[in-house]
């Protein structure tokens, strides 16, 4: 069994039945012109649950037996927006007492991502940068 981040209170299968309501999302901010969970929460959880499910599915359809797969969000922390994993969805192989560890240690960094550049970018800071996925099988394999 993996364990999977409970993120929404909301059913995750609701629908936009009107063509105003998807004209309406169209104009929500990005997350640079205040979105936040407290300005959007219906929104917020909504995306949470697909990104939850999209994880469960990940996790079912793969041969690896130890996985962690994690989202990094932006949020905004004092007058600077990070890329934080804490709070967010996530899939976790509880057998893996390192990949645990990992996860735990991940909850403490946060990554600036709002265009200043004394802060340190990491590897997802960089994948948020550059709009480009990346993958590994081992972060050690990563530099800054």
């Amino acid at each position: 069994f993996s364990r999977i981040s409970s993120c929404n209170p909301e059913p995750a299968c609701q629908t936009i039945r009107r063509e105003e309501d998807v004209e309406e999302k169209k104009k929500l901010p990005t997350p640079f012109l205040g979105f936040t969970p407290l300005d959007n929460l219906g929104i917020s959880s909504i995306i949470k649950e697909r990104m939850t499910q999209a994880l469960r599915y990940f996790k079912e359809s793969t041969e690896q037996n130890h996985i962690l797969a994690q989202v990094w969000a932006p949020v905004k922390n004092g007058n600077r927006y990070v890329l934080t994993t804490s709070g967010q969805p996530f899939v976790l192989d509880p057998h893996s007492n390192g990949l645990h560890q990992y996860r735990t240690v991940s909850l403490m960094y946060m990554f600036a991502v709002d265009g200043e550049i004394n802060g340190t970018l990491g590897l997802p800071g960089r994948v948020f940068r550059q709009k480009l996925p990346e993958w590994t099988p081992n972060v050690q394999y990563y530099s800054s």
